[in-house]
């Protein structure tokens, strides 16, 4: 598997995988640009449906008042435009997951092949965060049920086995229902498998990746928005922030796909680590084959040491932000005593 020749080799390490995933990036970006756009489509109907239609109506009362109501439309759209935003986000990664496996391959993909194969596995997809929502909604009312039955409180501790266990399995769910041929079941299974496997590492990257790109927004974008809207006082205002919306905007689009093309070389990177991929892959036809050309292997929601200690870490990171907190909460009023005397 490479993108080009200087690609770094599985197993990755921390900065490899980094260095990889911004190497597919590049070499697929403008079609990434393009799949990115996707989700932002229902924002753009909403813009132009508000720019263009009155959003309230008069409603005529008792003494000849008049009060403004809001429009049915108002009320309707939110519930067309949100779902279809969730869909289209989710193809739109679906797509981009393809699209950078191909790349990675070294192989490429066009477009419409990427949204393609992003809509064939869409109920796949569908089913399979469902799937997982439900499960989050059944643990989250079996621990506040017992908590709130028992009147124990600390019960509710119950809830960092639940975080661990979803976020653990939400990321390499994409991925697998995407790339291999699994049902939405065996795919949350994977997913939980592969996913609790290097928990600290993937936390570690998606760390890094939200920093920077926030890092960028801060430093780059906000600044560039701000004077815009500064310019906006003393020009042409609606050009001046449309500007700056465009600004926003293409920040946007194109920063969204990094986090899907990581989670994608990530999820090659586990499985060269723990399924032999690379062997798998030669005996199914070398760089001919792909994972939906390999059986894939069996998986279960089983716990271990390994678990048991991931979730002593969080819940002991936890209860120290936690402590942290409420003492500089406890303390700030001290803290803002001392102020006006730190002033004279």
């Amino acid at each position: 598997m490479a993108a080009t020749q200087d690609t770094p080799t599985f197993p990755l390490s921390f900065f490899s995988t980094l260095h990889l995933t911004f190497l597919v990036y590049r070499a697929c970006w403008w079609k990434c640009l393009v799949l990115a756009a996707l989700p932002v489509i229902p924002l753009l109907t909403w813009g132009i449906i508000a720019g263009l239609l009155p959003l309230t109506r008069p409603v005529a009362l008792n003494n000849n008042i008049t009060l403004d109501m809001p429009s049915p439309l108002l009320l309707v759209l939110p519930f067309i435009l949100v779902p279809m935003q969730l869909a289209l986000a989710a193809w739109s990664t679906a797509a981009l997951t393809y699209l950078g496996s191909e790349a990675l391959f070294g192989t490429g993909s066009t477009l419409r092949h990427a949204l393609a194969v992003g809509w064939w596995r869409m109920s796949a997809m569908i089913g399979g965060h469902l799937l997982l929502l439900v499960m989050n909604f059944v643990a989250l009312g079996l621990v506040v049920g017992l908590a709130v039955t028992t009147r124990f409180l600390p019960l509710l501790v119950l809830f960092v086995p639940m975080v661990y266990l979803s976020v653990a399995t939400q990321p390499l769910l994409v991925p697998i229902l995407t790339l291999e041929r699994v049902r939405a079941p065996q795919a949350v299974q994977r997913s939980w498998q592969l996913g609790k496997a290097r928990f600290w590492f993937f936390l570690g990257l998606r760390t890094v990746i939200t920093f920077g790109i926030g890092a960028a927004y801060n430093f780059i974008v906000a600044p560039i928005s701000l004077v815009l809207q500064g310019l906006a006082l003393f020009g042409d205002s609606a050009v001046a922030l449309l500007l700056a919306a465009a600004v926003i905007l293409l920040f946007t689009l194109l920063t969204f796909p990094i986090v899907p093309l990581l989670v994608m070389v990530y999820y090659y990177d586990i499985r060269v680590r723990l399924e032999d991929f690379n062997s798998a892959l030669e005996a199914a036809g070398g760089l001919t084959a792909r994972p939906h050309d390999i059986e894939s292997p069996s998986a279960n929601f089983s716990f271990n040491l390994h678990d048991g200690f991931n979730i002593f870490l969080i819940m002991a990171v936890s209860s120290g932000v936690i402590w942290l907190i409420s003492r500089v909460v406890a303390n700030l009023p001290n803290l803002l005593n001392t102020l006006p005397s730190t002033g004279r």
